[in-house]
């Protein structure tokens, strides 16, 4: 009987990339990754700042007076040094950003801008979550809100819209984004006496 042939298996090969040439490679890859990302933020950085610059100085010059200069920033210090707020004043023009967390979908944020007499010329939105086409009319200029309080004294004005027995006409159907802008005003009214005292107090 002829005898069987002593046929062995082939060992397996170690086909592909070892485990730690895998961790070798994707710690690079992730490193070049971190690197472009640094290298583009570094990159976009100043030319984003300077647009939100812009953007910022353009709607100064929209709730403050046309004859008024160019606003001189200034900060509102906390006792413990911290800054309070921002504001901003042009020959006795002021404005200062005021939030209220009442608005219908979320904070409504206003800057909002007082003339060297202490009324209000206009505000701005700079955050809102309102309905489109009805609180979200807050941004429009022509809004009837913004005519009612247009012109009217920061110290004696009632801030609350006439539904709830204040001075200000509220935007049609949207009288909880209109109660939040009011509330956003009257706080922006009620620190500009506290603004004014500290302008005063720093004149030479």
């Amino acid at each position: 009987m002829a005898e069987s042939a002593n046929i062995q298996n082939p060992s397996p090969k170690t086909g592909g990339v070892s485990p730690l040439r895998l961790a070798t490679v994707l710690t690079a890859v992730s490193a070049v990754s971190a690197l472009l990302v640094a290298v583009v933020g570094a990159v976009t950085a100043k030319p984003i700042q300077e647009a939100m610059v812009r953007e910022h100085a353009a709607l100064l010059g929209q709730v403050l007076p046309p004859d008024a200069p160019e606003p001189a920033e200034h900060a509102s210090l906390a006792p413990d040094g911290s800054t309070n707020f921002v504001y901003y004043v042009a020959d006795g023009a002021i404005a200062l950003e005021a939030e209220s967390p009442h608005g219908y979908g979320g904070p409504l944020r206003l800057l909002v801008g007082f003339d060297r007499n202490g009324a209000l010329y206009s505000f701005k939105v700079l955050q809102h979550s309102e309905t489109p086409g009805l609180g979200a009319e807050l941004a429009s200029p022509k809004n009837p809100l913004l005519a009612s309080a247009r012109g009217r004294p920061a110290a004696a004005t009632d801030w609350r819209v006439a539904k709830d027995g204040g001075d200000i006409d509220a935007l049609t159907a949207a009288t909880i984004s209109s109660r939040a802008a009011c509330e956003a005003i009257a706080e922006a009214a009620r620190r500009l006496s506290e603004i004014r005292e500290q302008v005063r107090t720093s004149e030479p």
